[in-house]
């Protein structure tokens, strides 16, 4: 048995987690919340929230102190719907934390979904705006393993301001739609990381549209996924899945940076790819053309430790003519274990050694 929801007056801070019960219900939250404009800090976690098809026609409560929101929900009982009824001031919250359990249920994993295309899609201006307040964020698609389910992240931060969502077994491209709709109007400041197993159709047409991604760091392109890489190549070089009649626009027309770790294919596809993006790019509208682009570009660290010869190693003369392109604002050539940060600078085939040299 719960207490009147007027009992609760006055709050600053409210938990619930782990709730449940029949009177724990979309309404009875939401009068408790109400009832308590001034609350700075909410959190509600893995609670049985009962939801009445009636409850759709309930009133949106305002909160315009609410600084601090960290949210979970139970996707082993029902969708919660609380979040929708609920209105935030985008300029008001600090810290926003949606996390999705891994604990779950193999009947919750097609309620993802639901959940952030009608629940999360509430929240668009507040997460839009924490997106901008903090100069950008970080999305991170990794594909499912025997060790881990597949996941998707988006994080921001920025001194005292914090955005953090975390969502398993939902589709990349479904996923990167939803981030595309909620941050059309914002300002770009992407930075994505996507593994080559989840480089779908779908999702390369998903990532090629969104207008906010400036870094682009793919990860693991073995031989053997020619195909996919080729794809990826396509897109960033500007060929699109839309319809012929389709008004001509940039592809990822805010990228600046291209990162491929454990890249496989040689140079050819990326010289291709190269000067097919930004000769197309040069009959765009001035205002439709893309930036300079930024090429990183990693092999595995055992290429180094074997003894590779000139048909292997790409040689300083490419590498020149890949950074003397128009559009190429840099090249750098490295090993995957440097893909982050400082590394090797630029690798050589000596022919005096017979060997790769770098420095």
């Amino acid at each position: 048995m719960f207490w009147p929801s007027g009992a609760f007056l006055g709050l600053k801070s409210l938990h619930l987690g782990h709730v449940c019960g029949a009177s724990l219900t979309t309404r009875y939250i939401l009068e408790v919340l109400s009832a308590n404009p001034e609350l700075e800090t909410l959190t509600l976690k893995k609670n049985a929230i009962q939801y009445n098809p009636s409850d759709m026609e309930l009133p949106q409560v305002v909160l315009p102190c609410l600084r601090n929101l960290d949210y979970m929900p139970d996707h082993g009982f029902a969708i919660d719907q609380t979040l929708r009824h609920i209105t935030l001031l985008p300029n008001s919250i600090k810290n926003l934390s949606i996390t999705d359990s891994e604990d779950v249920s193999e009947q919750a994993n097609n309620r993802y979904e639901d959940f952030l295309t009608t629940v999360l899609i509430s929240l668009a201006p507040t997460l839009g705006r924490l997106h901008e307040r903090c100069g950008g964020s970080y999305l991170h698609f990794y594909p499912a393993t025997q060790q881990n389910k597949a996941q998707f992240s988006w994080d921001s931060q920025l001194e005292d301001l914090r955005l953090r969502i975390y969502i398993p077994e939902i589709s990349p491209s479904i996923a990167l739609q939803w981030v595309g709709g909620v941050l059309c109007l914002a300002k770009p400041g992407i930075t994505m990381t996507v593994h080559e197993e989840s480089l779908s159709g779908d999702v390369v047409r998903s990532m090629q549209s969104m207008q906010c991604v400036e870094q682009l760091l793919v990860y693991n392109f073995p031989i053997s996924a020619l195909a996919r890489a080729q794809q990826l190549l396509d897109a960033l070089g500007g060929s699109s899945a839309a319809s012929p009649d389709s008004p001509i626009s940039a592809p990822f027309p805010s990228l600046h940076t291209s990162k491929l770790a454990g890249w496989e294919m040689g140079l050819d596809p990326i010289i291709n790819m190269v000067h097919k993006r930004f000769s197309e790019a040069s009959g765009l509208d001035p205002a439709n053309r893309v930036p300079d682009l930024s090429l990183d570009i990693s092999l595995w660290d055992w290429v180094w430790t074997r003894c590779y010869g000139p048909d292997s190693i790409w040689t300083l003369a490419v590498v020149q003519g890949i950074r003397a392109m128009p559009g190429v604002k840099g090249v750098r050539l490295g090993q995957v274990s440097d893909a982050f940060g400082a590394g090797i600078l630029a690798v050589v085939w000596d022919e005096e050694l017979m060997a790769p040299v770098w420095g």
